[in-house]
Formats: structure tokens, sequence, C-alpha cells
């Protein structure tokens, strides 16, 4: 029968991962290679600013394709009593695939995100227990373009995405229970942290060559760019803050050889260098890492 082809859509409740984690997977080269990728080692990109937000625990998710393109909803539901890592999100999608080219689109809106952290110190603070966490809350707001282009045996990747980070709608002044059940104490909860919004731009592009059926070659560079958020005054090129302005420089490259469907072998090395409030409490500023390993897929 001719006409146009069929609208089809999937409608998902419960445990998910956020679009844009779902996107950068096939938009990374590197993504499912954390030695390789700063976005597949962190979830700040995947989580619209924070790791704790890259997977929902309470969630619905609708899905369809309209010919060559395809349109996606995500609504997170619940707060932190239900695992999730925030108090509400709703993530936006669409993209599109067109002979070797393919591109996604997705904007996220996360109210009252969970950045979680230890106390750091022993003894612990009177009080305190080992089951008690210290959490920063910020409503964060993200967009993200993801591009990826196939010829013959070749596939570019790149992609750009920006976070921004604001103080959040709700301050939680006696405290919460937030993920594994651990207990945010009053008193522990930083809500005015971005009274000035952090605007982190992200953009990362890379390349997969297939010398033959088992064997690849793939390389990628990645770019983070922080903006000056302090309301102090910042100093020694804006070492003496995290919120000061910094930047983020990373490549990596790595041979991935299948020596059978679900064994592979791969070696590679990632090169990263921070500056600014993005250096900020490092030891170290720059980094070369080798790499190698094996991988066994069930």
């Amino acid at each position: 029968m001719g006409g146009e082809p069929p609208i089809y859509g999937t409608l998902t409740v419960g445990r998910q991962t956020s679009l844009i984690l779902d996107g950068l997977v096939g938009y990374d080269a590197m993504a499912t290679a954390p030695a390789f990728s700063v976005i597949g080692a962190s979830n700040t990109a995947s989580g619209s600013g924070d790791t704790e937000n890259a997977r929902y625990a309470t969630s619905v998710q609708y899905g369809t394709h309209i010919g060559a393109f395809r349109l996606a909803a995500l609504y997170q539901f619940g707060g932190y009593s239900q695992g999730n890592g925030s108090n509400g999100a709703i993530d936006v999608q669409v993209g599109g695939d067109f002979g070797g080219f393919s591109f996604d689109a997705v904007a996220s809106k996360v109210k009252d995100a969970v950045s979680l952290s230890n106390y750091g110190m022993s003894p612990l603070p009177a009080g305190v227990s080992v089951d008690n966490l210290k959490a920063t809350l910020s409503n964060n707001t993200s967009g993200v373009i993801m591009l990826r282009y196939n010829y013959r045996a070749l596939t570019f990747y790149g992609g750009f995405e920006v976070i921004q980070f604001q103080d959040p709608s709700d301050t939680y002044p006696q405290g919460f229970t937030t993920l594994g059940g651990y207990t945010v104490l009053p008193g522990a909860v930083k809500t005015t942290q971005y009274d000035i919004a952090k605007i982190l731009h992200i953009f990362w592009m890379g390349a997969k060559y297939g010398v033959r059926d088992d064997l690849d070659i793939i390389g990628a560079v990645y770019h983070y760019n922080q903006n000056n958020y302090n309301t102090a005054t910042c100093t020694n090129g804006g070492l003496s803050d995290s919120k000061c302005a910094g930047t983020l420089d990373a490549a990596s490259a790595m041979v991935d050889y299948r020596i059978t469907k679900r064994f592979d072998v791969y070696a590679g090395v990632m090169w990263s260098k921070v500056a600014g409030g993005l250096a900020s409490g490092y030891l170290n500023f720059e980094n070369v890492g080798p790499t190698v390993g094996l991988r066994f897929q069930f």
C-alpha cells in the first residue's frame, strides 16, 4: 500500500537513563571507553550537570518515529525518597537519520538537582556518622546537539552542550534522605552555590576507522569551558577557587581488536590538561594516562 509511513511509539515507565546519556553513547567515539573519554568517565555531560541525574529511578518516557525523524520526551516524577537525584526533571529530544548522517538534539530541565559529597575528614564532626553526606542543590538547564556521519569504514562524531546551574527551587532546611538511603543532615545542604549562574560549555569531536572487520582505530578531542561565577575576586590565574573561570582539554587515541564477537583487547592513551577554576585543588594540572586492557561482553 502507498501513502505516508506509519507513525508508531513506545511508552516506558520506571527506572531509565536520561535522553542525553542515551544519545551520548552513540555520538561520542570513546563513550564506552571511560579511560579515553572525558564524557564517558564522568556523567556531568549526560546528567545535565550532575552525575546523580544521568539515571532516573521513577520516570515515564514516550518515543515515536515519523518518517526519518524520531521524537522523545521523558518526565521524572517523585523525588529523593524514590531514589532520584532530583525533585523532578523533563527531557525532550528530536533527531533524525538521512543516509549516512545522523543528528539528535536534547533539551533538559532538572529541579533541585543534587550533587553529593562526603565530609572528607577524620574524625567526623560531632553528630555526623558515615551514613551522612553533604549536598549541593541546583536547578539545571541544558541543551545538547550531537552529530554523526558514516562514510564507508570511517565514522565522524561531534557535539556541543551548554549547561546552566542556578540556585534551587527548594532549600530543605531540615535535610533529607538521598540516594542509597544516605542522610543529608540539617545544615549540610548548600543552596546558594549559584547566586551567579554557572555556565559550562562542552565540545567534542572524534573519528573511528575500521581497518578491518575486527580492528578499529579511534581518536577524539574534548574541551570544557566554565565561566567565572565566583562572588569574590579570583586570583592566581583562577586557581584561588573552583568557581573561577577555567578550562579542561583532552585528547585520546586507541586501537581495539576484536578476537571474537564478545571478546576484544585494546590499548590507548589519553592526555588531559586543566586550567583556572577547573584546576583549583589539583596537585598536577597535566596528565598522560596510557591504558591496556581486555573486555568480555556477556
